[in-house]
């Protein structure tokens, strides 16, 4: 009996000493904390916040998530790496400018990837080819992919289907009311038709505030095959040819959706996507553009459909002559990466392993109506409802910003903003913010 029972305390005590040695501690044997960055109150990492407690009970892991303001989010974590404070573990990582910025400060990912997923090559196939591209640096992974957008349109179905609103359209315009547009002529004919000031009706709303203008001027070059800056030269490739006259083309574009043809709302050059989307909800937009992929799940809920009636989604229209693979405009790809000089590079693992879970980025899907880049899982999201049609549709033929490959980036990103909103409130020509824009960047990349 003594002995059954000096087996058992045996077990037991293996059983305590395995469970120990299988979390990781620091240097006094405590169970870690790691600090992980994210961008406040995004939409897309709140779900898969609110699942947090559920890895540190499974794991002794405490995380200490750090919310910062999207506008600071960059220069904070910039300036941290920069100064090797430690401050951080784990970074959240934009394609947008962020890549080439950070990831010098980092450490590569291939052994932690080789051991998960049996290596590199058999990852990079589990995610989107382009986001397999940009996780690479020097010939090594530094980042791993949990977020897809793209921004895309979206229409009201009730006011497209109604009968006297198509009879009317074709008899202004000639032919039948597109559902949705599919060029930029019929964008603008729709937009047009459907601007009634008078009954505080839009055409096509597109959040005009802050770095908005610079999304979308982006957005529409990109798929007109104007990449901003040639990676290969490091000169801006619309400073003149047939891409600066194209380029001047759609700041012509914007310039006239605000005021020639004025179908955008007025107070549109203050708002964001969120404000955009309530305007969307009290029925003043019979079209949309911006990152809906963030509010998706928010726009096909019964309380703003019971307001306005369904949605429908579609790729915002190319420019004429683009390239057939870049319909879809501009691609966002959000990563994380492990800082180097972390601590707790196990810890960290551990939490991007949990982060790319398929219920975690399936629940990103869920709750505002992301993608992921994981190729299966968009999948299934998809064919659940919880990425829309316009996103499912655009998203493989969208490019990432090419500014996000230079490490002057964040500053060519800020002088595009400047540039972009001076357009939108008038205080500069198109073509005098094209010129403008072209020598600014050339300016930056000779320093």
């Amino acid at each position: 009996m003594m002995k059954g029972i000096a087996t058992r305390a045996l077990v037991i005590l293996l059983g305590l000493v395995f469970l120990l040695t299988s979390i990781p501690a620091g240097s006094a044997g405590a169970p870690v904390t790691i600090t992980v960055t994210n961008r406040k109150g995004w939409r897309s990492t709140e779900g898969i916040k609110a699942n947090l407690p559920q890895f540190e009970k499974a794991t002794g892991i405490k995380v200490n998530w750090i919310d910062i303001p999207p506008g600071e989010l960059t220069a904070k974590t910039l300036a941290e790496l920069e100064a090797r404070t430690g401050a951080f573990d784990v970074i959240m990582a934009s394609v947008e400018f962020d890549l080439a910025a950070y990831y010098r400060y980092l450490i590569p990912l291939d052994e932690f990837i080789a051991k998960k997923w049996g290596s590199v090559a058999s990852f990079k196939r589990l995610i989107s080819p382009e986001a397999a591209r940009a996780i690479v640096w020097e010939g090594k992974v530094y980042y791993i992919p949990f977020h897809g957008n793209v921004q895309f349109l979206i229409y009201r179905k009730k006011l497209f289907e109604d009968p006297a609103e198509r009879s009317a359209f074709k008899q202004r315009f000639g032919y039948d009311l597109p559902t949705p547009p599919k060029t930029i002529k019929e964008l603008v004919d729709v937009a047009v038709f459907f601007t009634r000031p008078e009954k505080n009706l839009w055409g096509l709303g597109i959040p005009l505030g802050g770095k908005y203008p610079q999304h979308f001027l982006e957005h529409v070059m990109l798929g007109a095959g104007i990449d901003v800056v040639d990676l290969k030269t490091r000169k801006p490739d619309f400073a003149e040819g047939a891409k600066r006259d194209r380029a001047v083309e759609i700041a012509q574009f914007l310039f006239d959706l605000l005021y020639k043809y004025k179908v955008i709302p007025p107070g549109a050059k203050t708002m964001g996507h969120v404000e955009m989307r309530e305007i969307w909800k009290l029925g003043q937009l019979a079209m949309a553009f911006s990152w809906w992929g963030d509010h998706w799940d928010k726009l096909t809920s019964p309380e703003f459909v019971s307001a306005v009636g369904e949605v429908g989604s579609a790729p915002f229209p190319q420019w004429p002559g683009g390239p057939p693979g870049r319909s879809g405009g501009r691609m966002s790809i959000w990563t994380v990466g492990i800082v180097g000089t972390t601590k707790n590079k196990d810890a960290a693992w551990k939490f991007i392993e949990w982060l790319v879970s398929e219920e975690n980025l399936q629940t990103e899907a869920r709750t505002s109506g992301s993608a992921s880049h994981w190729i299966a899982v968009d999948k299934v999201s998809a064919e659940r409802g919880w990425l829309a049609k316009g996103l499912v549709e655009a998203l493989p033929k969208s490019v990432p910003p090419r500014l996000g490959f230079l490490k002057e980036g964040p500053e060519i990103v800020t002088a595009f903003i400047e540039e972009a909103q001076a357009l939108t409130v008038a205080s500069v020509s198109p073509k005098a913010m094209v010129d403008r824009l072209a020598k600014r960047i050339a300016e930056i990349l000779k320093k």
